[in-house]
């Protein structure tokens, strides 16, 4: 690999180059890692950056942190892109926040940009599914192997719908398949609201759960508890169970140590209008 153009260096113009999906130019040309530790090395300007981007994690842990790679302890910083969120997905793919089909779409694919086009090409959620993980040569039946150390809707989905009912799935009515697809958005829709608060986390003991667990911002000494339900709620179902909730917290460890501040009782149409209302839309 020749060096840069020496004038740069004599300027002292600062640049940078990136480089995307690293590791797939690595898999065709092998002795990159080589070549690259040799120029970071002997041959790099001291005013240019190179930033190396790639979205195979396995990967791309094994060419930086792995004490055997050539390039082993080149990097000045190793940074971890969280997968996107589902008010990214809305903007990316210019589908309404609002729409629950727009959220059903999103719980089969989740925050990886790869996949956003994807979900688009098929126009009801069954045909979605197949193209993507039941049809022969389907383009996620493989994807477990490459995202196995990443944690995001379609894996979860390979592991809760797909892997456990492929072999029956051509057997299932639309309303089983539909079943599936609720209790797995369930789940998605869980993990996407408490992904928007730091402190948030699932609390459970004894005969007792909460969907979603954080600190009152305006008080560390308060928590504030939601119950999340894919399906729409009316207001008796409401009140229902926030006595439940508030029943079982002062039932649970947590009243020995903390007080309760509020309850929220979140159905889809209120956590999609949330995302919506940051999205400004």
């Amino acid at each position: 690999m020749a060096p840069l153009p020496t004038p740069w260096a004599k300027i002292g113009i600062l640049a940078c180059i990136a480089i995307d999906e690293f590791p797939y130019l690595v898999k065709t040309q092998p002795s990159l890692p080589s070549l690259f530790q040799r120029f970071l090395d002997h041959q790099r300007p001291s005013n240019l950056s190179l930033v190396l981007l790639g979205s195979s994690q396995s990967m791309m842990h094994q060419l930086f942190l792995q004490s055997t790679s050539p390039l082993y302890e080149r990097a000045d910083s190793v940074l971890h892109i969280e997968p996107l969120n589902y008010r990214h997905y809305c903007e990316a793919t210019n589908l309404s926040p609002l729409d629950k089909n727009t959220f059903f779409r999103f719980s089969l694919i989740g925050g990886i940009p790869r996949y956003f086009s994807w979900s688009k090409e098929a126009s009801s959620l069954n045909k979605l599914a197949d193209k993507l993980f039941f049809d022969p040569s389907a383009r996620l039946e493989q994807e477990p192997d490459r995202l196995l150390k990443d944690e995001d809707p379609a894996l979860q989905f390979w592991y809760g719908v797909y892997s456990p009912h492929r072999s029956r799935w051509h057997l299932y009515s639309n309303q089983q398949k539909k079943t599936l697809f609720h209790e797995h958005a369930s789940k998605v829709l869980e993990d996407i609201y408490r992904a928007e608060f730091p402190d948030a986390a699932r609390y459970w003991e004894s005969n007792i759960e909460f969907d979603c667990v954080r600190y009152d911002p305006n008080d560390l000494k308060a928590l504030i508890v939601s119950e999340i339900k894919l399906g729409s709620l009316k207001p008796k179902d409401r009140d229902t169970l926030k006595n439940k909730i508030e029943y079982q917290f002062k039932e649970s460890n947590l009243a020995k140590k903390y007080r309760l501040s509020k309850v929220e009782i979140l159905d889809l149409n209120d956590i999609l209008a949330y995302f919506t209302h940051l999205n400004g839309r």
